[in-house]
């Protein structure tokens, strides 16, 4: 029990100083302490573009997705687009649709 706790206070302070780093500090902070060297300078150069082209908004934008890139191994563009297809019916379910309209009008 007591390694459980321990193990997730670790996790809640790393995923902490990810973020702090990455918001605070400069976007791919947090890929920086993973050891993803080129990754992290990438969002860094974003970040600083971002933040000269859109202000803060820009910053933090990137920052996020460095984050959510440490933190899930997923951008926040992958899970946008994975998210807009899981929006598409099933075909099942589209096929199901009408033959519920007809039972009910009946």
């Amino acid at each position: 029990m007591a390694e459980s706790k321990s193990g997730d206070l670790h996790k809640i302070v790393t995923n902490g100083v990810r973020l702090a780093g990455d918001t605070m500090l400069v976007p791919g902070t947090s890929q920086l302490l993973d050891g993803q060297l080129g990754a992290g300078a990438v969002r860094a150069a974003a970040g600083i573009a971002a933040r000269a082209v859109f202000g803060p908004i820009g910053w933090l934008a990137v920052a996020a997705d460095s984050y959510a890139k440490s933190s899930t191994g997923r951008s926040l563009v992958d899970r946008i687009r994975r998210r807009g297809d899981d929006s598409q019916p099933a075909p099942a379910a589209a096929e199901e649709a009408p033959a519920a309209a007809e039972d009910a009008a009946s």
